[in-house]
């Protein structure tokens, strides 16, 4: 009778063995990232983002855009997600527990990101009193800190 229970539980362990489904994917959404930028110029000025005044340099400053992430998910079991609990639970009840343990009951979310980014173009000017504007344009693409120290030629 024990080998007989003791086959059924080992069978029944073998048909949900994987314990998981393949990962799908549900679909994407943006999430805000930022690049502290640095500027430091000479002579000190007015420094302006996207033609919006920031403040007078020197100055560090965060910039915020998107970047794309890919989410998928799988459904997995409590060995997976709770295997000290599952070897527990199957412990003190001589296997009998194991067929449920392997059931796909949770959720796993895994989040991928892409390099693909939104609205990180940005505009610098830096205007000071009798020189002449300086202006930069350039993509932040996911890098922790940009510096410049631009220096301002004097008006003629």
């Amino acid at each position: 009778m024990f080998r007989k229970i003791f086959c059924i539980l080992v069978f029944t362990s073998f048909l949900f063995s994987q314990g998981c489904t393949g990962w799908k994917d549900v679909g994407s959404f943006y999430r805000t990232e930022q690049t502290r930028l640095t500027i430091e110029s000479t002579p000190s000025g007015k420094l302006y983002v996207n033609n919006k005044f920031i403040g007078d340099t020197p100055l560090s400053t965060p910039l915020e855009y998107e970047q794309k992430v890919n989410k998928s998910t799988r459904d997995v079991n409590y060995w997976v997600t709770q295997p000290g609990w599952s070897l527990f639970l199957s412990l003190i009840s001589l296997g009998v527990y194991i067929p449920f343990s392997l059931i796909p009951v949770d959720t796993q979310t895994s989040l991928s990101p892409t390099g693909l980014y939104n609205n990180n173009q940005f505009n610098l000017r830096v205007d000071s009193d009798n020189h002449k504007s300086w202006e930069k344009q350039f993509l932040c693409n996911g890098q922790p800190s940009i510096e410049f120290s631009p220096q301002l030629e004097p008006a003629n």
